[in-house]
């Protein structure tokens, strides 16, 4: 409470100035204005223990990270509206979230409200009377509304009195009864129903993925007070999603491994997967990096090296001889043996395509990984990613640097930082590059 206290005093003098004070019935907000007070452009400053935000709703642009709204299921498609009819477990506030920290927000409004601004047609139906959903009160009621709606969107997931700080799920189902509530409006749906996700972390909605009456899946984290505008923006296509998974989602059988062994690298012998998505063999709901988007974006690597030379190191002994020859085979050098890396560095020149009819923006991920199994290397590893944003039809250039001192090495066996020798693989998207690594 003490933290919290402060970082909210703290960004209220970082808010020092011409601020105005706006009260709209729900608390104070304080909004940034110019210098005749009369704009509207105003920039909102939004306070938790852990962090501090200054934000522009209007001018996010390029700001908007990588882990934004997230459509996942093979296919998305626009509402066109007549009728709509809205199913969630909870009508009320979102409130706004950040590991575990709940701040007031400077306008209440959920996410049926964001998308009644779209369609002044719209229900509601509770569904789950709260976020466990033990009970079934509310499926009947549903059920029978939905029949008479064009469209439906299901609102399911977690809150804090599923997952925060100080308690962990030890699940990654859907809470209760709210799966059963899913597949029962579905089937009831004229229509194939959209399905919108809240909640910090995976969920193993496998049974929805599979669900042809289940058309998108989008997953919306906790959206805070601007949540419901977010959400009606990009179902109605006023905005184009670009969200890239943050996380791996596995399946609720993951669960059974210990959460306190936390070896990164799969031991088959121990029935152990390994961790994230460098070293994870299990199977998996969505993969780090997952997410689709109303346009399709295609990617050319244009300018890339295909062979980079390394001196090669010569071992002395205590008295200075040398115990390396020249004919010996290498397989990696240690990091600490490589005198040049900042010599090997180099940009990777891609172009993005959007072949899509609606201009949106891309988070271009660049991975690498070697051609050879080499032991303790990870799957692949992400090198760095950029976010473009290009027309319909349109091309947009970007460029990453590349490091293979840092990018194509890993930790072996022995605590060793290791540069593995030979063929290196460049991926974005299904665009594949070689890079070899050689020694003089």
């Amino acid at each position: 409470m003490v933290a919290s206290a402060y970082a909210i005093e703290f960004v209220k003098g970082f808010q020092g100035g011409n601020w105005g004070i706006r009260h709209d019935g729900f608390g104070e907000r304080r909004v940034l204005e110019g210098h005749d007070g009369g704009s509207d452009d105003g920039l909102m400053l939004s306070a938790c223990c852990k962090h501090f935000t200054a934000y522009d709703l209007e001018l996010w642009g390029n700001l908007v990270d990588i882990a934004s709204l997230l459509w996942f299921q093979n296919k998305i498609w626009r509402i066109r509206i007549s009728r709509l009819f809205v199913v969630v477990y909870n009508k009320g506030l979102l409130w706004l979230w950040f590991f575990g920290c709940r701040g007031i927000p400077c306008s209440s409004k959920s996410l049926f409200e964001g998308l009644q601004e779209y369609t002044k047609r719209a229900s509601y139906a509770a569904g789950c009377l709260d976020v466990p959903c033990k009970s079934r009160a509310g499926f009947q009621e549903a059920i029978h509304t939905v029949k008479r709606a064009d469209f439906v969107v299901i609102v399911v997931g977690l809150d804090l009195t599923q997952e925060r700080g100080d308690h962990d799920r030890v699940s990654l189902l859907l809470p209760g009864k709210q799966m059963a509530l899913v597949s029962s409006v579905a089937a009831a749906s004229k229509e194939p129903v959209i399905l919108v996700l809240t909640g910090g972390g995976p969920l193993d909605v496998t049974f929805a993925k599979e669900e042809p009456r289940i058309a998108s899946i989008l997953w919306i984290g906790y959206p805070g007070e601007s949540g419901g505008r977010a959400l009606a923006e990009v179902l109605f296509g006023d905005f184009n999603p670009d969200g890239r998974l943050p996380i791996t989602w596995y399946p609720e059988s993951f669960t059974n491994i210990p959460m306190n062994d936390m070896k990164m690298r799969a031991d088959p012998s121990q029935g152990y997967p390994g961790r994230t998505y460098r070293f994870y063999t299990g199977s998996r709901l969505y993969g780090f990096g997952d997410g689709l988007s109303y346009s399709k974006f295609t990617y050319n690597i244009i300018s890339a090296p295909k062979k980079l030379s390394l001196s090669r190191p010569l071992k002395v002994d205590s008295s200075g001889n040398i115990l390396q020859q020249a004919g010996d085979t290498l397989d990696y050098l240690r990091i600490d043996e490589v005198t040049s890396s900042n010599s090997l560095r180099f940009f990777v020149e891609i172009t993005v395509t959007n072949i899509g009819d609606m201009d949106g923006g891309h988070t271009v991920m660049l991975f690498s990984r070697m051609t050879k199994v080499v032991k303790g290397a990870p799957k692949q590893q992400l090198i760095e990613f950029n976010r473009v944003h290009t027309g319909s039809y349109k091309s947009t250039a970007t460029s990453i640097l590349v490091d293979p001192c840092t990018h194509f090495s890993f930790a072996n066996d022995y605590g060793e930082w290791i540069l593995p020798l030979g063929d290196h693989r460049l991926m974005v998207g299904d665009i594949e590059h070689i890079v070899s690594i050689e020694i003089n």
